[in-house]
């Protein structure tokens, strides 16, 4: 069988570790990642190998030439343009032939049995085989999902956790027969993942994901280089180590002083000076690396680095030419650059970068990389004026950027720090007076521009991102924020900064004309006065005597609940679906909603021979979600309802809905995406969603599941015509995932 070897990855997460070389040559215990694979190849009988090039091929030409040396044939294509995973492999078609062959990524380590995956894959008559691996902590993964004979049903790309369904990750290691070829246009972007692979599913074709067991670590990042390198010394992965074991553990190709201090495990490379009293503990030296006296190496890894006198470095990674100047400190997470230098007692501190050549004053620190967390279309960072100011000028972009912020001052302070950092990245800066999210989302559809409102939360900021469509943007974008922090350095600019109010006014207006007599607002809060405000309804303070109609916007201002005129309250679940039925009444053809609206929206829209779009399941539905700013706003939904209601009952509106209880369960388990794997194979008899978590549906009803984003839990939400099942439903879920067996 023949390889295709994908070797054409620049790092851009890497750096400033691949700012002089391409990701497959990071050495990993004195071999490119590249040369570990390829050498799995030659020992699963694959003798000739296609590498494809793109980002400085000439390094890898360079050093590995026809494959002699490995006892491998080995040719190569360069992208000029890159053309994607699967158009990479297109492109070579003259090499592969007419049989099937195998693809494998040139930046990953991996110790899989790969003959006999390649046994496996020819007795199942799969067309493709994508080998898996479990992640337990996979949100940075494409993830796969297999039915019980193992055909691949769904790929949920780097999810968000309340996306995540399985534990299974795609390794990028497929075999392939020779027709899948025909499914790749040549000469054009393609990848596999995101078109050839949905393709095969959509017809129907004989793809097919295996588990493989054995080790395997995508070196996407400084801190999984780092694991990598540690896990190889510790033997978690099936190396050839090109070194002696000089001690049980140590392993060494230079001589080791008597007045050092080397603890297993260890790997010393060719030509490394150890210094009197330096103590070297579960560290790679590469070659041409020197430790000074009395220095301390742990946990660390250095390529042809120098670490000085009294130094130290643990959990740390210093690239060729680094140097950590006398006294210096780099702590867990730091990365030296090629080429960088600390002064004396200098500090390079957690998380911290120094770019290839960047100087650090001796005593001067250098912080760490910008923290903060995704959930949905929102950010968590600390509240600080450091992290707002970096977080500003990551996120501000080409171009203008409202911002906005509570009444609290020191939300306003934190939002000034944001709004510097955006300016200084060059982005002119729109300081609005929106004052909660709901209002941050219409000035972006106001303005047209990207728009971020600050609120400050427990100890944290949350920042809320919206497009100019005034919807939360897709979570690939906000990873662009990580990917813009290890980008290489960008000038800065000199944006300008505008105060605009009246946001606030044209919000109220948007919502259209309501009748608000015999209506009233409850609850606190501005978006509740504003509520008031666009209603012409009786406020929160005034109470709600004699009230037909009392509404609540929610925190964030865009859910809404209310009471009737029968004195019956609705949850924000049926709140849309009572606007979901004015829409189908009006002749809508459709509605949109967010992936875990109610269940019985499908029954609903059946009635009226209509659909409901969901995000993230449905093309369209976030188009169609920017248009029914009813669906997802609670001051439109409100005016919306009082139209209604204006002429017909709200009461009698509700009972023509379809009848739902809902029951809710949490589950504590010991790992949450193995955990919703092996629920998914325990509910194999019941029809399954995918998308914004696991939507089950069975007789009784059905149940949306989804993982809790800070915790090792599980929720359950039951749905059924009847208040009993729901209850049945969730402890029935519940139970079956307490008792599900799986293996991390």
């Amino acid at each position: 069988m023949k390889a295709v070897v994908m070797a054409g990855g620049e790092g851009t997460r890497l750096r400033p570790l691949t700012e002089n070389r391409p990701k497959p040559m990071m050495d990993v215990l004195g071999r490119p990642v590249l040369e570990h694979i390829l050498r799995l190849l030659k020992k699963n009988g694959v003798d000739e190998a296609c590498l494809t090039l793109r980002w400085m091929p000439e390094s890898i030409t360079d050093y590995f030439g026809d494959g002699g040396k490995l006892g491998m044939r080995l040719v190569y294509r360069t992208e000029r343009e890159p053309l994607g995973t699967a158009g990479g492999v297109r492109a070579c078609a003259d090499f592969i032939g007419g049989e099937d062959f195998l693809v494998i990524s040139g930046d990953g380590i991996c110790d899989f049995d790969l003959a006999g995956c390649v046994r496996r894959h020819r007795e199942s008559g799969a067309e493709a085989t994508i080998l898996l691996h479990p992640e337990s902590e996979p949100l940075e993964y494409g993830l796969a999902v297999t039915d019980a004979g193992g055909r691949v049903a769904r790929f949920v790309e780097k999810p968000g956790w309340e996306s995540v369904v399985t534990d299974m990750a795609n390794t990028g290691v497929y075999i392939l027969s020779n027709s899948v070829l025909g499914l790749i246009p040549e000469g054009r972007g393609c990848d596999f993942g995101a078109d050839v692979f949905p393709e095969m599913i959509e017809r129907g074709r004989a793809l097919f994901g295996l588990r493989a067991d054995g080790y395997w670590c995508d070196i996407g990042s400084a801190s999984a280089y780092r694991r990598c390198c540690l896990d190889a010394l510790e033997g978690r992965v099936r190396l050839d180590i090109p070194a002696p074991e000089v001690r049980e553990g140590i392993f060494s190709l230079s001589e080791i002083p008597r007045s050092a201090l080397v603890r297993a495990p260890a790997y010393i490379g060719e030509n490394v000076h150890i210094g009197d009293g330096a103590s070297i503990s579960h560290s790679v030296i590469g070659s041409g690396s020197a430790v000074g006296d009395g220095a301390e190496i742990r946990d660390s890894v250095l390529i042809h680095a120098a670490v000085g006198p009294n130094a130290s470095a643990v959990g740390a990674v210093l690239d060729e030419g680094a140097g950590l100047g006398e006294s210096a400190e780099a702590f867990c997470g730091s990365v030296l650059g090629a080429g960088s230098h600390t002064g004396y007692g200098a500090s390079v501190m957690e998380g911290a970068c120094l770019r290839a050549g960047e100087r650090l004053p001796g005593g001067a620190e250098k912080r760490g990389r910008c923290s903060f967390s995704l959930r949905g279309g929102r950010v968590r960072t600390c509240a600080g004026p450091e992290e707002l100011l970096r977080l500003g000028s990551l996120a501000a972009g080409p171009g203008r950027i409202a911002v906005s912020c509570g009444a609290d001052g020191r939300e306003r302070a934190l939002l000034s720090a944001f709004e510097s950092g955006a300016r200084l990245a060059g982005a002119d800066v729109l300081v609005t007076d929106a004052a909660f999210e709901a209002e941050a989302a219409f000035a972006a559809e106001l303005f047209g521009v990207r728009s971020v409102f600050l609120r400050l939360d427990g100890d944290g900021a949350e920042l809320s991102f919206f497009g100019p469509d005034g919807l939360p943007p897709e979570r690939a974008e906000l990873r662009k924020l990580a990917a813009r922090q290890d980008g290489r350095e960008t000038a800065c600019g000199a944006g300008e900064a505008s105060a605009l109010s009246g946001v606030r006014e044209a919000y109220v207006f948007s919502a259209g004309p309501a009748c608000g007599e015999g209506t009233a607002v409850s609850g606190r809060g501005e978006e509740n006065r504003t509520l008031a405000r666009a209603l012409g309804a009786a406020g929160p303070s005034a109470g709600a005597p004699g009230a037909r109609l009392v509404f609540t916007a929610q925190p964030g201002g865009f859910a809404l609940t209310l009471r009737d005129e029968q004195g019956e309250n609705a949850d924000a679940g049926t709140v849309a679906m009572l606007l979901a039925e004015i829409a189908f009444r009006g002749g809508a053809p459709a509605v949109a909603a967010e992936f875990g609206a109610p269940d019985a929206l499908e029954e609903l829209a059946a009635r009226h021979g209509a659909r409901i779009l969901r995000i993230g399941r449905d093309g369209g539905a976030r188009r169609l979600l920017s248009e029914q700013r009813f669906m997802r706003d609670a001051v439109s939904a409100a005016a919306e309802l009082c139209r209604y209601g204006s002429r017909e009952s709200i009461a009698a509106l509700r009972a023509a809905l379809p009848r739902v209880f809902t029951a809710e369960r949490e589950v504590e388990v010991p790992s949450r995406a193995p955990a919703m794997r092996a629920l998914r194979e325990s509910c194999c008899e019941m029809s399954a969603e995918l998308f914004g978590g696991m939507r089950l549906r069975e007789a009784r009803g059905a149940a949306l599941v989804t993982p809790l984003q800070d915790a090792e839990r599980i929720r359950i939400r039951a749905e059924c015509t009847a208040e009993e099942k729901a209850e049945e439903l969730a402890a029935d879920i519940a139970s079956r995932i307490k008792s599900a067996p799986y293996r991390l």
